[in-house]
């Protein structure tokens, strides 16, 4: 087997993706930070890079799953305000911000539902509405 085929070559012990989502690295920290960048066409051989970051400090330490879910949420977050900006500003048109849009939403809706299936826990604890969570 050649190195990167998913089979650890020292014990041949295959790690799919719950181990990897499941990995804790002894950290202490409850802060997650995402970064989303993109390049804009604005004209023929002048672009605009959209460069945003986020950090969110929980109240409490995180697992492998919950780090997965937040890091996703925080990514869609930022996504769709760029997308939204770049939408207002005329850099891209409706049918690109849609398909992009749903595209997210898919993302964050299949990742909420990975990790509520592998879990037993309601991703609703980070989804739902400040006001509506119980």
């Amino acid at each position: 087997m050649a190195f990167g085929d998913g089979i650890n070559t020292v014990n041949n012990k295959y790690y799919d993706m719950d181990n990897i989502l499941n990995a804790r690295f002894g950290e202490s920290s409850s802060e997650v930070t995402v970064e989303f960048k993109k390049t804009v066409l604005i004209r023929n051989y002048e672009t605009e890079v959209v460069d945003l970051m986020s950090t969110v400090k929980l109240d409490e330490a995180v697992d492998g799953m919950d780090r997965a879910l937040i890091t996703c949420i925080l990514n869609a977050q930022l996504e769709l305000q760029a997308y939204m900006s770049l939408l207002i500003r005329g850099k891209v048109g409706q049918t690109e911000y849609d398909q992009r849009k749903n595209k997210i939403l898919m993302d964050v809706n299949s990742m909420a539902n990975r990790y509520e299936r592998l879990t037993g826990r309601s991703a609703g604890k980070y989804l739902e509405l400040i006001e509506n969570r119980g």
